[in-house]
């Protein structure tokens, strides 16, 4: 895991068939952010390797701090 340009780039190793790698995306950013996995949506990129998340129940600023921490 690190930042790629504006985006953060996560490597898994989980098949991308039946969604089991956006499900391992989304595990592995829920555990690393410490909350439950249900605060994250997955808005964009269901089929695609670029992704966009919404994260409920952290601020913008405690968001900022943990990018700034995988830097």
């Amino acid at each position: 895991m690190g930042c790629l340009g504006d985006a953060i780039k996560i490597r898994t190793s989980a098949p991308p068939e039946g969604g089991r790698a956006n499900d391992r995306v989304m595990r592995l950013i829920a555990t690393a952010l410490d909350i439950p996995q249900t605060h994250l949506k997955l808005l964009r990129g269901h089929a695609n390797p670029n992704k966009v998340l919404q994260i409920d129940g952290l601020t913008q600023a405690q968001v900022n701090k943990w990018v700034e921490s995988i830097i």
